[in-house]
């Protein structure tokens, strides 16, 4: 029972991460205009970096992201990198 609620525990702020983006999405990103240069979107990217990779190591990722879309920047297919436990897909 202890190991289920700090399992729980540890997973709350990946969830609050992904519910935040989620909201941005809802909420404030219709109001703008679509201005992401990379696929997938930055906001989709962030979402699978939180579920695959964490909240800590999810916000990294994310943010260098973010940090990177920008007019300078090329943009182009970005993918999440796989987790360490996790095969890269095929292709």
């Amino acid at each position: 029972m202890i190991r289920r609620a700090w399992e729980l525990l540890w997973q709350l702020p990946r969830g609050v991460a992904v519910a935040s983006v989620r909201a941005y999405r809802v909420c404030i990103s219709p109001l703008l205009p679509p201005a992401c240069r990379f696929v997938p979107t930055c906001s989709e990217y962030a979402i699978t970096a939180f579920r695959a990779h964490g909240f800590f190591a999810g916000l990294g990722l994310t943010v260098y992201r973010i940090l990177r879309c920008n007019p300078f920047c090329k943009g182009g297919y970005d993918p999440v990198p796989c987790s360490e436990h996790e095969e890269p897909p095929d292709g």
